[in-house]
């Protein structure tokens, strides 16, 4: 087919030729500003080729400077196929990435909730970089995962990470989750040398239902941090069933008498 013939093709399915996804593939590698309007018609000419657009856009990734990489990303997130999947996936286990993208990357897989997209994420909890780990906690800790014996086991693990984000994120899924399997994370935490994840940690056991933190609890009330004391307090509360407010030395021989 000659070149003009392509170009009526083209027009005519409402795609856009093939010299034009090279062009606004090379306008994205020159891209030095996100908001220029060179970039984000050269982003948009490649979101609406659909699957055409995603291999070429993916390819010259290593190429561009992160303005342009990031509007890459809106072209591969836009596209739910599979093939975008397997270039998202292709991209967490790329480290010579920056961290940035396949943070982004991460992300955009949170609402692909597939058996290859979970695989995937369970090999980074692990991963060097701090920022793709608390990613990849938060999307696990959020996914309705039905007490998912891998995801549980990497929540708590990522609890004890030594990158507060991190801890924070994999706090809050252990909580969330419901489950009573996480009740010695959670305690743990609340021994965290972090006053946000100390409090987040009291929040996730108004949900988790576990006797033995019942004890830690009550010592956990004895600080001067008063958004901790109103979390101890409601978690007392969801263990017990009893309802003694922050009140210290009335929780603690409570206590003494069971």
């Amino acid at each position: 087919m000659t070149s003009m013939g392509a170009l009526i093709v083209s027009l005519l399915l409402g795609l856009p030729p093939r010299e034009d996804l090279a062009e606004a593939v090379e306008r994205l590698v020159a891209c030095k500003d996100m908001g220029a309007p060179v970039c984000v018609y050269a982003a948009a000419t490649l979101t609406n080729a659909g699957p055409a657009g995603l291999r070429p856009t993916y390819q010259a990734l290593p190429r561009m400077g992160q303005p342009g990489q990031i509007l890459s990303m809106t072209v591969l997130g836009a596209d739910e196929s599979a093939a975008s999947t397997q270039l998202l996936v292709n991209l967490l286990a790329d480290r010579k990435m920056p961290p940035l993208i396949r943070s982004l990357a991460v992300s955009l897989l949170a609402e692909r909730r597939d058996k290859q997209v979970q695989r995937a994420l369970l090999k980074l909890v692990e991963d060097p970089d701090a920022s793709v780990r608390a990613a990849v906690i938060r999307v696990l800790g959020n996914w309705p995962h039905g007490g998912d014996a891998r995801i549980l086991k990497a929540l708590a693990h990522a609890a004890l990470d030594r990158d507060k984000n991190v801890r924070r994120e994999a706090v809050l899924g252990l909580g969330l989750s419901g489950r009573p399997e996480c009740g010695p994370a959670l305690v743990k935490a609340l021994h965290d040398v972090d006053d946000e994840i100390r409090r987040v940690a009291a929040d996730g056991l108004k949900w988790v239902k576990y006797a033995p933190a019942v004890k830690p609890l009550i010592e956990a009330l004895n600080t001067e941090d008063t958004l901790m004391r109103r979390s101890v307090a409601g978690a007392l509360t969801h263990q017990t069933g009893k309802n003694f407010g922050e009140d210290y030395p009335l929780w603690r021989e409570w206590h003494r008498n069971q």
